[in-house]
């Protein structure tokens, strides 16, 4: 009897967890379900005090109990709107900037000649936001509708939408704040900053602004019930869609606004449905570090680099935010600034929020190629239009999961990114066959038109820096030109970061090719300190190889690199680069006009010159200048009888070129 007793309750617990899962609501009537759950933002940690998280955040932990109790980790789908407000909270906060409340009394709307005006008044202050609505022939109401960003359908077809009886309308952005990628100007004169003045383009990202203007629109449609003149909209099949940035643009609003039932994100790219820790390992790509920051507020900036695993939010979390509500993603392979395979980790991120909350038939992806950024293929239909049967007519009786990528990219490991959910180990395990070739900028094949300076920071003391912007792309041969010569013992796909320092956003760029190939840019590198970035990514052969950098824009600093097969910045300055060190020791070495004897040494070191030097520096293993001579003609005693034992550097700054030498101390 106590058996059978024991299997009914698990049957109704089972039955239960399902029901829960079944009951999540396909879409909500307020635009923030879970706005009375009261959470105080100003707790959030500052950089300084953000932890490090190298893979993909966990999206079921919690920061905080909505109550303030304790970190809690929850996939109970009952939770999820209460993780929900800490994760619309973090994403403001760290990212966008604030999205102000509206209350319906604050709107007012009315319809006239197909057109919806919707007035946002705050104080004395009115935004007017005006869309044509299109209705459907042949159809009768109550109508789906489709807010499109900039056009009625996005980049997607009409024909699909008109077909199924879905009505359309757009979303003119330029009416809440200006785009300035259409010859405009962003500004704090624009409407939204006359209506929110505490609010301005430093602290507020355009995505904040246009999210919150197309949630405007539908309290239009909410404060008409849906009556638009004779015809009358479904509220509660809402979609919103966008292409590239405008890609990005309706991911936010649909993660921001329940009442969206559908959201699809058309080649959105990066800071769209891409992840910001993936994109930082590969190259040429769009990332947080260079990214439009017309677009998101500018402290977001502060992350970039090394500091990229730092940052609280990650972009599976706000594709998450959508759920439980449909979501359709797209990718376009040719073009590889979308930084596609990021969102193939992103996406199988996002499946696994779906999966665990019981909905995995409201989130689909489709990655391919073979078409134009923003042309629609005719390949893509089968998903799309399941997406608004489904979610926009309603047809309960579909149930299909679309996980639709290139083959090559069933070889990217993204489990390692999302394993450790639920574990509390946030960092990844050492990759123990991971190769790595460090190289100093002094110690390269520097042009002369490039400084050595010294700085405490920079490894061996020593960094490279150019003191004149150079925006067109250089030529081979020119004195600008910082080569790095390598060989690579086994071909494989390495990666080339550099440790830089970069002041600010007007000097936080270097060209770079490899093995005399096309020169691209690498942007965005700004940091307050020396810190890591990726350069460059590729598959190299077996042999000889030459990696260029050359100046784009003055002060940029480089102190050395890393070629690896890892796929992780170093988080250290690493080992003295193997271009400053020779390969021979012994009692008197002799190399470009300098002789040093004896090597190994115990008590005096001899330092002899065949022309005379500048300047003449030993530096410890750790960076340490322990000697330092401001000019030399031809010979000096060096007293190392207080040395430590161990390896130091001899570096030798002469009027024709500069020598680094290793010495050993006994």
């Amino acid at each position: 009897m106590k058996k059978h007793l024991t299997l009914l309750v698990l049957a109704l617990f089972c039955l239960n967890v399902y029901w829960v899962k079944a009951q999540l609501p396909l879409v909500y009537d307020s635009e923030n379900s879970g706005a009375d759950i009261v959470r105080d933002a100003t707790t959030l940690p500052s950089l300084a005090d953000c932890p490090v998280v190298q893979p993909l955040p966990d999206p079921f932990a919690w920061s905080a109990d909505p109550l303030g109790v304790s970190p809690v980790r929850s996939t109970d789908p009952s939770d999820w709107e209460k993780h929900r407000q800490e994760l619309l909270d973090m994403f403001q906060y760290y990212e966008i900037g604030n999205r102000p409340t509206v209350d319906m009394s604050q709107i007012d709307a009315s319809f006239s000649g197909n057109v919806l005006t919707v007035k946002v008044t705050v104080g004395a202050n009115t935004l007017t936001l005006t869309s044509t609505i299109t209705i459907p022939t042949g159809a009768t109401g109550p109508y789906p509708i489709l807010i499109g960003m900039n056009s009625q359908t996005g980049s997607l077809p009409a024909s699909n939408f008109s077909s199924r009886g879905i009505a359309t309308m757009n979303f003119a952005h330029d009416q809440v704040v200006t785009y300035a990628g259409w010859g405009g100007s962003y500004t704090n004169n624009d409407p939204f900053f006359k209506l929110y003045p505490e609010q301005n383009i430093d602290n507020t990202g355009e995505y904040a602004a246009w999210s919150w203007g197309i949630s405007r629109l539908i309290d239009g449609l909410y404060k008409l019930n849906g009556v638009v003149g004779s015809n009358t909209i479904d509220l509660d099949h809402i979609a919103v869609t966008g292409c590239s940035y405008a890609g990005k643009m309706a991911l936010f609003a649909g993660a921001f606004d329940e009442r969206i039932a559908l959201t699809i994100a058309q080649e959105s790219g990066g800071g769209g449905a891409t992840s910001w820790r993936y994109s930082a390992t590969q190259s040429d790509v769009e990332g947080l570090g260079n990214t439009n920051y017309d677009w998101f507020k500018n402290s977001m900036r502060d992350f970039a680099g090394q500091n990229i695993s730092k940052i609280p939010t990650d972009h599976h979390l706000l594709t998450g935010l959508v759920a439980p509500r449909a979501l359709m993603v797209t990718g376009n392979a040719d073009f590889g600034w979308l930084s596609n395979k990021s969102c193939y980790v992103n996406s199988k991120a996002t499946k696994l929020i779906y999966d665990e909350l019981g909905i995995s038939d409201r989130f689909a992806y489709v990655i391919d190629g073979g078409h134009g950024h923003c042309s629609f293929p005719t390949s893509q239909n089968t998903q799309l239009n399941y997406m608004l049967d489904k979610f926009m007519k309603g047809n309960d009786q579909l149930s299909e999961t679309y996980e639709v990528f290139p083959s090559t990219y069933s070889s990217i490991n993204y489990e390692r990114w999302m394993n450790w959910w639920g574990t509390g180990d946030s960092t990844f395990p050492e990759d123990p066959n991971a190769v790595g070739i460090w190289m100093e900028a002094e110690c390269a094949t520097v042009g002369s038109l490039w400084n050595i300076r010294s700085e405490e920071g920079a490894s061996s003391g020593q960094y490279v820096e150019y003191d004149i912007d150079n925006y067109d792309p250089p030529l081979y041969g020119e004195p600008q030109l910082l080569d790095f010569d390598f060989n690579i013992e086994e071909a494989n796909t390495y990666r080339i970061f550099g440790r830089v320092h970069c002041p600010t956003y007007n000097d936080d760029s270097f060209y770079k090719t490899i093995d005399n190939g096309n020169f691209s840019y690498v942007n965005g590198l700004a940091n307050s300190d020396w810190g890591w970035t990726l350069f460059e990514m590729a598959d190299l052969t077996v042999g000889a190889h030459t990696f260029t950098i050359a100046p784009r824009e003055n002060g940029a600093k480089l102190d050395k690199i890393l070629i690896t097969t890892g796929i992780y910045a170093p988080e250290d300055i690493g080992v003295i680069g193997s271009n400053c060190v020779p390969t021979a020791i012994g009692d008197i070495e002799k190399l470009d006009g300098v002789i040093i004897s004896p090597n190994p040494v115990r008590d005096f070191l001899t330092v002899s010159l065949e022309d005379p030097a500048d300047k003449v520096t030993i530096y410890d293993m750790n960076g340490q200048m322990i000697y330092n001579l401001t000019s030399m003609e031809s010979e000096v005693f060096v007293d190392t009888s207080s040395w430590c034992s161990g390896i130091y550097f001899l570096a030798v700054n002469g009027q024709k070129n500069k020598v680094v030498k290793k010495i050993v101390k006994r």
